[in-house]
């Protein structure tokens, strides 16, 4: 082993001569007697994994309720658009820059509502990966817990 991880660099003031003392580790530490550390472990790291499931559920439940709302919103502006070509009446056939203006605000709105499909598409197939990887990665967690479990039982 090199000596040069045994000692601590301090750094001194420029002139004077710079010297390795000793690095001497706490002593004050103790390791926890009580208890299985590895229980403890893997307690804590299955609270974590749980934890980041329930997040990611929340974070997809609110994922498809901010869809909602953006939905209901593009279809209450085609309603709208749909609505001011309808008042229009007869001069609907005349097809003059107030029903250009409209009907181009409706291919807009339809292709906000696209972009709005694909995006929660996106994001919920990302989140559904990350989730069914924290459900693998629990599930592991918590096989391995009963494999030490059932050691530690027969010895």
């Amino acid at each position: 082993m090199n000596d040069y991880y045994l000692y601590k660099i301090t750094s001194y003031p420029a002139g004077q001569n710079h010297r390795h003392t000793f690095f001497t580790p706490d002593t004050s530490y103790s390791p926890q007697t009580t208890g299985s550390s590895i229980d403890d472990f893997f307690q804590s790291k299955l609270k974590r994994t749980k934890s980041r499931i329930e997040a990611l559920v929340e974070a997809i439940e609110s994922r498809r309720l901010i869809r909602e709302q953006n939905l209901y919103g593009i279809e209450q502006d085609l309603s709208r658009c749909q609505n001011l070509l309808f008042d229009l009446g007869y001069r609907i056939y005349r097809r003059d820059r107030q029903w250009k203006d409209l009907e181009t605000r409706k291919l807009d709105l339809f292709r906000e509502k696209r972009l709005e499909e694909s995006g929660y598409f996106r994001d919920i197939t990302f989140l559904g990966k990350e989730l069914r990887d924290t459900m693998n990665y629990y599930q592991t967690l918590f096989d391995k817990q009963r494999v030490f479990e059932m050691g530690s039982t027969e010895a």
